[in-house]
């Protein structure tokens, strides 16, 4: 099978996640690609909310995210007075943050790599010491059950 027939396949198969919950508009199903692979996916899950283009985009790493922008450009998207369909990026790369102050992209999300340092920092030592794994772990971090530390991140818009 071509690629191309692969990857359509792969759209109505997500496609038809949204059956019964999209009318009146269609079944949609969306994959992006890079370098040959699938990198994400989506399909409109509900009527009123949002389609299926904007739920594979949505929450694409950076660099995944600059493809994106850059194939919406080529196809009259995204670019000064056109169409924009929004992008969203993790990491807040300096070629995100620059894509996003200039309008073709609409937000990518900072993490606290210091914060997770630290957390990492504060388990190890825990663990070597025998203490419990979140003792003295710091308050600002969110302890979600006995096994994960959420630590805050900041988005960036513009």
């Amino acid at each position: 099978m071509d690629l191309d027939k692969k990857y359509i396949k792969e759209c109505f198969k997500l496609a038809k996640k949204g059956a019964l919950n999209v009318l009146p508009n269609p079944l949609v199903g969306c994959v992006v690609v890079k370098n040959g692979k699938i990198i994400s996916k989506g399909y409109h899950k509900k009527y009123g909310e949002f389609h299926a283009e904007r739920n594979a985009l949505l929450n694409l790493e950076d660099d995944m995210a600059q493809g994106a922008v850059s194939s919406l450009k080529n196809h009259g998207y995204n670019g000064e007075g056109q169409t924009v369909i929004p992008v969203f990026g993790v990491d807040a790369m300096d070629f995100a943050v620059a894509l996003i102050n200039e309008g073709s992209m609409t937000g990518t999300v900072k993490q606290d790599a210091v914060g997770m340092a630290d957390a990492d920092k504060t388990i190890a030592v825990n663990f070597i010491n025998g203490a419990s794994a979140f003792d003295g772990i710091n308050a600002a971090y969110e302890l979600v059950g006995s096994w994960r530390v959420n630590i805050p991140y900041s988005a960036y818009n513009g």
